[in-house]
C-alpha cells in the first residue's frame, strides 16, 4: 500500500499506478509532536483513484491541507464517515450525476475553512447526518433536486447535520435550499428528537431556509417517551445564548415555496410560488439567489411564463447563487395547459349609426351602376 507518514515534502498525489483496491483510513490525520505531517499536500488527486478502487477509509484524509476539492465519483467510490473531517478545504465541488452517487456520515464535519459548495448533477438521494456539522463560515448551501431524504444527526453520537458546537459564537448567517423532491427528514435516534435538530446551536435570526411546502414533512409529530411532540428539524439557539430548540416552522426566516401544476391557455403562470413565514405570498429574499427556468416545451409554455397552447410540459428549476454563476437544479415540475387563446379573426370597431346609413347608401349606389353596365345595348 501506498505510504507517506512523515513526508512533508509530497504537495501533490496521483494514484493511476498503484493497484489499489481501497484507500485506508487515517491516511492524513497524524501528527508528529502535535505539529501536522502534511501541510504541504494540497492536491489529493483524487481524479487519478483507480476504477478498482471501491472504498476510502473512514477518516481517509483527515485534517488534509488542502483547499480545493474536487470529488468525483460519489457512485462507484464508498466513503467512509467522516471522510475529510477537519480539512482546510475552502471550495468543495461534488459530482452526483452518475446514478448510485451516495456520500457519508460527518463527511466534511468541523471543515471550518469551506466557504463554497457546488453540486454537479441530481443523482444524489440523500443527506447524511452530520455531513456539513461546524462547517461554521459556510454562508449558502443549495441542496439539489433528487435529493429525497435527509438525516437530522449523524446516528453514532447525534451530530446535527447542518449544527454547531454549543458553544460556538462566530458562525455565519447561513442559508439553505431544500429541493422540491425532499420527502423524508428522519432522527436515527428518536427518543432524542426533543433535544436535537437539523442546525442545532446557531442562532434563529442567523440561519434562513427556503423548502418545499409540505405540512407532512415540516409539521410531523412523533411519540416521544409517551408524548407527542413536534418533529424538531430546526433546532436553533436564542440570541441571548440559552439553548432552546423550535420547530423550523417557528422561524421568522422560514420561507416555503409550491410549484404551479395547471395553467389557462393565455395566462402568465406563477411556476414558482414563495410565501413567508405567515404564509403570506411574497418575493423570493435575494439571500437565495436567482431562479431560471428550462422548459422542455416551449410551445405550450414560452420563456418568459406565459401559457401558449393546450398541452403538458415539464418545467425545470434552477437557483444561481448570489454573486456567482453557480447554478443547481433544485425543483421540477409537470404543468398542464387547457384551453385554447381566443382569436379575433375580423378587427371590430364601434361604427355610428351615420356611418352605417352612409355605407349601406354607397352599397345601394354601387350595386345601381353595376345593374346598368350588366344590361346589353338594344
Amino acid at each position: 500500500y501506498l505510504n507517506i507518514y512523515g513526508n512533508n515534502n509530497i504537495t501533490g498525489l496521483d494514484w493511476t499506478n498503484y493497484p489499489l483496491n481501497s484507500i485506508m483510513g487515517h491516511w492524513t490525520e497524524y501528527a508528529f509532536n502535535g505539529d501536522p505531517l502534511h501541510t504541504a499536500l494540497t492536491n489529493l488527486g483524487l481524479d487519478t483513484i483507480p476504477h478498482t478502487v471501491t472504498n476510502i477509509g473512514a477518516y481517509a484524509f483527515k485534517n488534509s491541507y488542502v483547499t480545493e476539492l474536487e470529488i468525483p465519483n460519489t457512485a462507484d467510490v464508498t466513503y467512509g464517515d467522516g471522510t475529510f473531517v477537519s480539512s482546510k478545504v475552502e471550495d468543495l465541488t461534488i459530482d452526483v450525476s452518475k446514478e448510485g452517487s451516495s456520500l457519508a456520515e460527518m463527511m466534511f464535519q468541523v471543515c471550518a475553512s469551506l466557504e463554497s459548495v457546488t453540486f454537479i448533477g441530481n443523482e444524489l438521494s440523500e443527506i447524511p447526518g452530520g455531513m456539513f456539522n461546524g462547517c461554521i463560515n459556510l454562508p449558502y448551501l443549495a441542496i439539489p433536486y433528487g435529493v429525497t431524504t435527509i438525516e437530522t444527526v449523524n446516528s453514532a453520537n447525534s451530530i446535527p447535520t447542518f449544527g454547531v458546537g454549543t458553544s460556538e459564537t462566530n458562525a455565519k448567517d447561513f442559508t439553505v435550499i431544500f429541493p422540491s423532491s425532499l420527502e423524508t427528514i428522519y432522527h436515527s435516534s428518536p427518543d432524542s428528537i426533543n433535544r436535537v435538530g437539523l442546525f442545532a446551536n446557531r442562532e434563529e435570526d442567523k440561519v434562513k431556509v427556503l423548502a418545499p411546502e409540505n405540512e407532512e414533512l415540516w409539521n410531523k409529530t412523533i411519540e416521544v417517551n409517551g408524548q407527542e411532540v413536534k418533529n424538531v428539524v430546526g433546532g436553533f439557539k436564542s440570541v441571548g445564548g440559552v439553548t432552546y430548540y423550535t420547530p423550523i416552522t417557528d422561524s421568522s426566516s422560514f420561507y416555503q415555496y409550491t410549484l404551479a401544476t395547471e395553467a389557462t391557455c393565455g395566462d402568465p403562470v406563477t411556476v414558482f410560488y414563495v410565501k413567508n413565514s405567515k404564509g403570506e405570498a411574497c418575493d423570493l429574499p435575494e439571500e437565495f439567489g436567482t431562479l431560471s427556468y428550462e422548459i422542455m416545451n416551449p410551445d405550450i409554455l414560452s420563456q418568459d411564463l406565459q401559457a401558449l397552447s393546450a398541452g403538458v410540459t415539464t418545467v425545470e428549476i434552477f437557483m444561481t447563487k448570489p454573486g456567482s454563476d453557480v447554478t443547481t437544479k433544485i425543483a421540477e415540475t409537470t404543468i398542464t395547459v387547457t384551453g385554447n387563446p381566443e382569436k379575433e379573426d375580423v378587427e371590430t370597431s364601434e361604427v355610428s349609426e351615420e356611418e352605417v346609413a352612409e355605407i349601406l347608401e354607397e352599397e345601394t349606389v354601387e350595386s345601381t351602376e353595376t345593374s346598368k353596365e350588366e344590361v346589353p345595348p338594344e
